[in-house]
């Protein structure tokens, strides 16, 4: 059997039990059992369904059993078990993924794992009170090699033990590990749990989530957030896992950091789109940009003002249309937490330091012997102190980034460590403003960064196939009732559902909107929300719905107005929409975008009068009057007004014609006997369609009943169009 094969059996059973039909998941895992000899698991089985036989018999008889519900809960529980041990049996026979193509570690490891870390780190710190500048070879291979036996044991190990759960309990209370060696253990246990379901793999997390370090928490309730997402389905029958959950829930902070993870996760969404802008868009143009600065700025010569900025910076920018406005963007998103530095990272993780898996998710630190020998030069301190303490870039990265810069000659390096030090301490100087203002940012970076480490493991490791790729999951979690119904502080959702609002996740948005507006049917601002997210997915039905909802609350909101007549003029009701636009018009009088709008439903109806008197308002008021020239002359057109069609489509073939102005042109010169004028302007209008004689013929056809209400022979079209013909051979 394959991989997939295996995982798709069993998920069978688990839809089985997660729909409580415990018969046809007994049946399909006896099946399994036969078909791949695992006759181990016979008398389990048999001992289960046995059990389920006489309740079922109790119950039918209608026997009262007080204790009916905690055997039934008791009977799925044991058979999620068994199912997930079969699966983990048969992934180890057959499976060529990581961790099943490792040597499985034995829980019972764990002790003399962690007695040997902490050993060898005793070795490495009297290094370092030794004052040595590089720490000896032997030294450094034997703490990578216990690191990574350590984090193997957490990872492979496919069921946790009681005395497993234990141990871990031991270490965080004794603080027996450094802070960035039990991060990568909650990050070991957390790739565990999130490969099979193990409830002592969730109690191993909630006792790291018990840790005094921020570190270790954080990715502790990562680790515990997506399995919750995950398992969500079973989780009603392990009341333990719910309750350790609720727990945690009744603190603050827990929540606060909940609620990051959820929008970093969310977030982290945009990450492909970003690095495609970065590839597409900035990059090619900051190449193009580059021979022009140095010519500019003349690079060549010493600045004898070294510390003054060079005004042309910005004029080059400049130069370049809309590079200013999407760095800028850019910034702005870096700001936020966005992760924009894929694309620039996402080729530096060939280095051997990243062929140890536990690479991938180690914080970073000058403690760790990859840096340390680099972070006792002097030249070097203060550079590698700003890039751990930075907030922009993920741990990974700043490890991609020492290890590129140690590539480089030490003179230039030293240059480019003055450099980026020095900027590296101006932005430390900015994060620690933020901070100070807001203590728990400092936690929000600690997850962001996490998160971002999870996402290249995720994408960018060599056997990235061998993970399910949590990132490409929904991630709804308020569709989750496992996580939904425990954070009850509506605050958290709210945020949520106002991020994926800001970012156009509007389906999202709008599911979390409608669980809110239960709770709170009076909000005008969120009815609002939740009507423009029906009105972008075009149900512009359920948009009305909500928007008039929100007009009753709180009538004369002129942006709720608006979108009312907006969604009547999309459901083509140009009655109702001017009613509404010539509401809007008197609680927003200087606004003339509503005036055009109320003109274009006028002239839908046919109110030709009406509409030039909205728009001739229009022309008069606007500093830009040529953007009611075409409903002008078009108006004017249709109303029998040829030659005030013509004064205006002469101001609009002199401003940027399209296709469509020459075509009107011409119908209004046709309309007054003009045909040689007439057929000059179509010939522009074919032109300007790319020769596409077939598109100019559809729009004047549509409009024949115009030119015949003019007078305009309608045998005599095809000559008309015969001589076009002609004229454009």
């Amino acid at each position: 059997m394959t991989h997939k094969n295996i995982q798709a059996r069993c998920e069978i059973i688990y839809r089985f039990l997660n729909q409580k039909q415990l018969k046809n998941a007994f049946d399909a895992l006896i099946q399994l059992l036969y078909e791949n000899n695992l006759l181990a698991y016979q008398d389990h089985i048999d001992q289960l369904q046995t059990t389920y036989k006489y309740m079922l018999q109790y119950t039918v008889e209608s026997a009262n059993d007080p204790e009916r519900q905690k055997i039934y809960n008791k009977l799925f529980v044991d058979t999620y078990q068994l199912c997930g041990e079969m699966e983990q049996e048969l992934l180890s026979k057959y499976s060529s993924q990581m961790p099943y193509s490792l040597v499985s570690a034995q829980s019972n490891k764990l002790s003399k794992g962690i007695q040997a870390l902490a050993a060898i780190g005793a070795q490495y710190e009297m290094v370092k009170l030794s004052e040595q500048t590089a720490i000896p070879y032997d030294i450094k291979m034997n703490y990578q090699q216990r690191m990574s036996e350590l984090f193997m044991v957490f990872w492979t190990t496919h069921f946790y033990t009681k005395e497993f759960v234990s141990e871990t309990q031991e270490i965080v209370k004794n603080n027996t590990l450094k802070d960035y060696e039990m991060s990568l253990l909650a990050s070991a246990a957390t790739l565990s749990l999130w490969r099979n379901f193990d409830s002592l793999k969730f109690d191993v997390l909630f006792e790291l989530a018990n840790s005094p370090s921020d570190m270790v928490k954080q990715r502790a309730y990562v680790g515990i957030l997506i399995a919750i997402y995950i398992y969500s389905d079973r989780l009603t029958f392990f009341s333990s896992i719910l309750a350790r959950f609720t727990i945690l829930a009744e603190n603050k902070a827990f929540i606060k950091s909940i609620e990051n993870i959820i929008i970093q996760f969310i977030r982290s969404k945009e990450s492909e789109k970003i690095a495609k802008r970065f590839s597409e868009e900035i990059i090619p143009e900051m190449a193009k940009l580059t021979p022009q600065m140095r010519d500019k700025l003349n690079f060549s010569k010493p600045d004898s003002e070294e510390e003054e900025k060079n005004p042309d910076w910005q004029e080059i920018l400049d130069e370049v249309p809309g590079l200013s406005d999407k760095m800028k963007e850019i910034s702005d998103m870096q700001m936020e937490g966005a992760d924009v530095f894929l694309s620039t990272f996402s080729m530096l993780k060939t280095f051997p330091f990243f062929h140890n898996i536990h690479n991938w998710l180690v914080p970073f630190t000058a403690d760790y012997p990859e840096v340390n020998e680099e972070a006792n030069k002097s030249d070097s301190k203060a550079f590698i102190s700003a890039i751990g303490q930075s907030r922009f870039l993920c741990n990974s990265d700043k490890y991609s980034f020492l290890l590129s810069m140690q590539q480089i000659p030490e003179a230039q390096k030293q240059q480019m460590s003055a450099a980026v030090g020095a900027d590296f301490e101006g932005m430390k100087e900015i994060e620690k403003d933020e901070t100070s203002l807001n203590k728990s940012r400092q936690s929000e970076f600690i997850s962001n960064q996490y998160v971002q480490d999870l996402y290249r493991l995720f994408n960018l490791h060599p056997r990235k196939g061998d993970f399910e790729n949590i990132f490409k999951m929904r991630l709804d979690f308020h569709n989750k009732n496992a996580i939904a119904s425990l954070i009850e502080d509506q605050k958290v959702w709210y945020n949520v559902a106002e991020y994926y609002f800001s970012k156009n996740y509007f389906d999202q948005a709008a599911e979390l909107y409608d669980t809110l507006l239960k709770k709170d049917q009076a909000n005008v601002e969120m009815l609002q929300k939740r009507g423009f997210c029906a009105q972008k997915k075009g149900d512009y039905q359920s948009a009305l719905s909500y928007y008039q909802k929100a007009d009753l609350i709180e009538s004369n909101n002129s942006w709720t107005v608006k979108k009312i007549a907006y969604c009547y003029r999309a459901m083509e009701d140009a009655e109702k929409a001017l009613s509404y636009y010539q509401q809007a018009i008197v609680l927003q009088p200087k606004n003339l975008a509503l005036q055009i709008s109320a003109g274009h439903c006028q002239l839908s109806l046919k109110r030709y009068e009406d509409a030039l008197n909205s728009y001739f308002r229009i022309e008069m008021e606007s500093s830009k009057p040529q953007k009611v020239w075409r409903p002008i002359a078009w108006t004017s057109f249709i109303s029998n007004k040829p030659d005030q069609a013509k004064r205006y489509y002469a101001k609009i073939l002199d401003n940027s014609p399209t296709p469509h102005d020459y075509i009107n042109a011409g119908h209004a010169e046709l309309a007054t006997g003009n045909k040689k004028i007439a057929l000059e302007l179509y010939k522009s209008a074919v032109n300007g369609f790319d020769g596409d004689l077939n598109r100019f013929l559809k729009i004047f056809a549509e409009d024949k009943e115009y030119l015949i209400s003019y007078g305009v022979e309608e045998n005599d079209m095809p000559i008309l169009l015969d001589s076009l013909r002609y004229a454009l051979e």
